[in-house]
């Protein structure tokens, strides 16, 4: 599965990001990585986060809405 989404032209600069990542959620990113046949560790990475950040907005939206 391939995440593909439009970019306006600020979105296009690349910059680097220093993450400092324990050893267990390393292995877990090599782990999809090799399964989805991805050339990178950091192109998963860019994947992963992709997927993820769509449902953390909307989880967000929603916890931002006040409980009756």
């Amino acid at each position: 599965m391939e995440v593909m989404e439009v970019m306006d032209t600020n979105e296009l600069k690349t910059e680097r990001l220093l993450l400092m990542i324990e050893p267990g959620l390393i292995n877990r990113i090599d782990d999809y990585r090799y399964e989805n046949r991805i050339p990178s560790r950091a192109a998963a990475v860019r994947e992963l986060m992709l997927k993820a950040l769509p449902q953390n907005k909307s989880a967000e939206a929603a916890s931002a809405t006040p409980a009756e």
